[in-house]
């Protein structure tokens, strides 16, 4: 009996390949993510700082000129922050976007390892059917010659 082909395993090994093309494409993006997010939280606490820094100056006597420019540091702040959420936004697509072409990619291996899995089985079904028909007629030509 001839060896057991898949015709399709040229494609499996694509889509595997594909598969680890996906997941390193959805480790980069989850790691862009986190620079993101790290980002924002830095500026936050940036912003934290210096509304502390402005109570504090506020506690105290306070000149005029210091006041507003601790104002327009603080408004930088919030427009910084604004655009960092915009970035993290945009991250967190983009790793989502990642993380459904994985999903795509993992079911196309997955249904041609299942169809190789049940080809193998007729494969294998038919290969024991042979053996046994062989191992049949030997039987019944021993048989016949006693």
């Amino acid at each position: 009996m001839k060896r057991f082909r898949f015709r399709l395993q040229k494609y499996l090994n694509l889509k595997v390949q594909q598969e680890r093309l996906a997941r390193l494409k959805v480790a980069r993006a989850r790691a862009a993510y986190m620079l993101e997010v790290n980002r924002l939280q830095e500026i936050e606490e940036k912003t934290g700082e210096l509304l502390a820094q402005g109570r504090e100056a506020l506690r105290g006597s306070i000149l005029p000129e210091l006041l507003v420019l601790c104002s327009s540091c603080l408004q930088v702040q919030e427009r910084l922050a604004c655009e960092q959420q915009a970035a993290v936004e945009r991250a967190k697509d983009q790793l989502r976007e990642e993380q459904r072409a994985l999903l795509r990619v993992r079911q196309d291996r997955r249904l041609l390892e299942r169809l190789r899995q049940r080809r193998w089985e007729a494969y294998y079904a038919e290969f024991l059917r042979s053996e046994q028909k062989t191992l049949d007629e030997i039987g019944s030509i021993l048989f016949t010659r006693r």
